[in-house]
């Protein structure tokens, strides 16, 4: 994952929102990842809260998405009905 200015921002609006700093790095790593995968032309259409794994590791998160199951291709045709399997 490359943090980048996404990573910041979405951290800085959720800290403004009154959301905590653990909570705050959390939603700002997901969107990171959620992020990458999309410039990499994969569209995760399942983003939930279970879907959002959280380790903690030395006293900082460790985020991780799952359940990429009902992903996409963005180079697919709409309606996005080629499927990338994870099985």
């Amino acid at each position: 994952m490359d943090i980048d200015a996404h990573h910041a921002g979405t951290y800085v609006v959720a800290r403004l929102a009154g959301i905590s700093h653990r909570e705050a790095e959390i939603i700002a790593h997901a969107a990171q990842y959620v992020d990458d995968a999309t410039n990499e032309g994969v569209i995760h259409f399942d983003i939930k809260p279970e879907n959002v794994l959280v380790e903690d590791l030395d006293g900082h998160p460790n985020v991780k998405l799952a359940d990429f199951g009902s992903c996409h291709s963005i180079y697919s045709k709409p309606p996005f009905t080629e499927y990338i399997s994870t099985r």
